[in-house]
């Protein structure tokens, strides 16, 4: 938040002199993976805050394209029984966004069958007289982290 020059305790002590409950939940920007894990703790937390017919929630991201329209869409999806495209048509129809739905089918797997991610590190040895090699497959893991090696 710094980067941005946002004032953080200036938005908190204004919102508490309009009246407005100011609730954060840090979510990494630019990483799926770190947004599936922590979508449904978010949502969460945006339910206890806000009851349905009851004024309005204001949910935000630096930008307010990709973190803040999926925690909208999976609370949308999870508590209010909008199916996932109906609730991403809507959204983005009223607003251009980008909700990473990927990360909310994940996390919704995740939620349905007790599948947490697990972290792992794959290591390799080197045999023969290589200098390179190159991982093919053209798969994409969010949070995987592929480095390159040369010998």
């Amino acid at each position: 938040m710094e980067y941005f020059g946002i004032d953080i305790a200036a938005i908190k002590q204004r919102c508490r002199e309009v009246g407005v409950q100011h609730v954060r939940f840090p979510v990494r920007d630019f990483d799926p993976l770190d947004l599936r894990l922590k979508l449904p703790k978010a949502v969460a937390r945006l339910a206890k805050a806000h009851e349905a017919g009851e004024g309005v929630a204001y949910i935000h991201c630096t930008a307010g394209l990709g973190r803040a329209p999926a925690t909208a869409l999976a609370y949308m999806y999870w508590l209010r029984d909008w199916k996932l495209q109906a609730a991403y048509d809507k959204l983005t129809g009223a607003r251009a966004c980008s909700p990473r739905i990927e990360a909310i089918r994940a996390a919704t797997g995740d939620l349905l069958t007790d599948n947490s991610p697990v972290e792992l590190t794959i290591g390799l040895r080197r045999r023969g007289t290589a200098k390179q090699f190159q991982v093919c497959g053209g798969f994409d893991v969010p949070g995987l982290e592929m480095v390159e090696w040369r010998g």
